[in-house]
This record gives C-alpha cells, sequence and structure tokens, in this order.
C-alpha cells in the first residue's frame, strides 16, 4: 500500500482458492490481446477466464483484470444496472496463472454475440445504428457515472436481449491501470463523468471512421 494525495491505494489480486484448479490450453483460447489471453471456461461455456498473456510478466499483465475485479464489485456496490456491462465471478487458478471469471456475452436465443467489428463487417447491422446504440451507451456511462476508459469495435459486443438490440462493453472501464485515478473515479462520480466525457471525445473520432470503413466494407461484399 502506498500513499498519493492522502489516498491509500492497494488493488492487489484477492486472494482465492487453489481449488479448483482449471487446465487451459490452445484449444480453449477464445480471444488474445496484447496483455491478456481469454479462455472459455472449461466447466461452463459461458463463462471465460482471462489470464495473463506473459506469465513472467503476469503483474503488469493483469492490471486491467484487477481494475475490472475491484470497479465492477465497485459498481454493484452502488446498484448501477448492468445493462451494458459483462459481470465478474472473481478469481481462480489456471494451469496459466491466476486467472479472472467474467461472463461470455450471448443473446436471447443463447448464441454468442459478436463484436461490434464483426457484426459491421457481416454487415449484421448498419452505420446509423451503431451510432445510436452508441449513444444509448454514453448516456448509461453519464447517468450512473461510469468511467470509460477504452472506446473500440472490439471492446463492444452487439447483444439482442428482450426484442433489442444493445452494446456491451467487455473490456475498457474504469482505467488503464489500477492507480491514484483509478481510486478518484470511485470516490466521485463528477470525475468519472468528466473521464468519459474525454475518453468520448478523444476516440470518438477514431470510432467514428472504423465504424464506416466497416460498414462500407460490409456494403461492398454484398454488392
Amino acid at each position: 500500500m502506498y500513499k498519493r494525495f492522502g489516498i491509500a491505494l492497494k488493488y492487489p489480486i484477492p486472494e482465492h482458492s487453489d481449488s479448483p484448479y482449471y487446465m487451459l490450453s490452445d484449444d480453449t483460447l477464445i480471444g488474445r490481446g496484447n496483455k491478456r489471453d481469454c479462455h472459455e471456461h472449461p466447466e461452463d461455456p459461458g463463462l471465460c477466464i482471462k489470464v495473463a498473456r506473459h506469465p513472467g510478466n503476469w503483474e503488469e499483465c493483469h492490471q486491467q483484470s484487477v481494475v475490472e475485479w475491484y470497479y465492477l464489485s465497485h459498481l454493484r456496490q452502488r446498484q448501477v444496472p448492468f445493462d451494458h456491462l459483462v459481470d465478474c465471478h472473481g478469481w481462480v487458478q489456471t494451469s496459466r496463472g491466476a486467472g479472472l471469471v467474467l461472463d461470455r456475452v450471448r443473446d436471447d436465443e443463447g448464441d454468442l454475440a459478436p463484436t461490434l467489428s464483426d457484426a459491421l463487417i457481416r454487415g449484421d447491422i448498419d452505420e446509423s445504428e451503431a451510432f445510436s446504440l452508441l449513444s444509448t451507451v454514453r448516456t448509461w456511462a453519464l447517468e450512473h457515472a461510469v468511467a470509460i476508459a477504452d472506446l473500440n469495435t472490439t471492446n463492444l459486443m452487439l447483444r439482442q436481449r428482450d426484442g433489442k438490440r444493445e452494446l456491451v462493453l467487455v473490456d475498457g472501464i474504469g482505467s488503464r491501470r489500477a492507480e491514484w485515478k483509478f481510486t478518484l473515479y470511485q470516490m466521485f462520480p463528477t470525475l468519472s463523468r468528466r473521464k468519459t466525457r474525454r475518453e468520448w471525445k478523444h476516440q470518438g473520432e477514431g470510432l467514428a471512421r472504423a465504424i464506416k470503413s466497416m460498414s462500407v466494407g460490409a456494403y461492398s461484399a454484398v454488392d
């Protein structure tokens, strides 16, 4: 634990049992990021386990997992509706080290939801609806003071629920690192809203370009 601006900071991986112990392999791998790998839970296909991609640098690789664990717990305590978030189920021990267990995003029929980028490329959603659904996410985040740290088409998944389509954030919430700013976002809703507005402004143009380019690609493929 250390202090900055008089705020005590401590964000370790919570203590968790070594049992059950899950074996992960290339066969269970379903996604790969710069610092984390995402595996299907060996006993429940409705869940996934995020582990460090580079075990020798697990503390750095798990920064975002630590942020997700503490921030989702914080939002749950505040009774924020998880309309656009996946829920988290704690930490487990795996053959690839500590892992964070989260829901996988599924639609009404139980099928896995695509990322926004995949949905755009396939033509499942057009540019206009994508922007409309993003606006809904922004309104929800500002209303409930949810800090969004990373906006891109692979962090958002398109789900059909109760006959309506919606976007779900599976990464990039709270902060990029478990540092003093992350603590402030939990303490002060005004700062969380400011964070979301700033990220939407800084990343929004790039996100809009990506949506337009993917939509054009989908239309070209159809033609």
